[in-house]
């Protein structure tokens, strides 16, 4: 795990909106979780992705169980793979499926219906790698 959280913490950054998508095991989210509930706003959102993943559900039911935070649902815009939905998916160049390691070779991903290409991701990346001084 990085080092960007807790320095953001220790220069007293406080944000509207985080999103969390780092390593998913479950101690990795909780941890991650630990800084972010402290750069919040009050009233600011956490966005959990990848919550089909065992651990990162298991930290979501943390949250709302030990935590002031709700669940805030989207309804009618997620779920299906349709016209006029929200499309949130990754290209990978192979099948995950044959080789795991196929998941770390994407062509790009969609995001909220717009198409992001690898090497626009890997551009992104760098800028805020070096925003944060890694």
């Amino acid at each position: 795990m990085g080092d960007a959280l807790p320095r953001l913490c220790a220069e007293g950054e406080r944000f509207d909106f985080v999103f969390i998508d780092g390593r998913h095991l479950f101690d990795c989210v909780l941890v991650d979780f630990f800084y972010v509930d402290r750069l919040l706003e009050v009233g600011g959102y956490v966005a959990l992705d990848d919550l089909w993943m065992p651990a990162v559900r298991k930290v979501k039911s943390f949250i709302l169980r030990n935590r002031s935070y709700e669940l805030v649902p989207v309804p009618g815009e997620t779920g299906t793979i349709e016209k006029g939905k929200r499309a949130d998916l990754i290209l990978l160049d192979a099948d995950p499926l044959a080789d795991i390691r196929s998941t770390t070779r994407r062509s790009g991903v969609m995001v909220r219906g717009r198409w992001l290409p690898q090497a626009e991701i890997e551009q992104r990346l760098a800028e805020v790698a070096k925003a944060v001084g890694n």
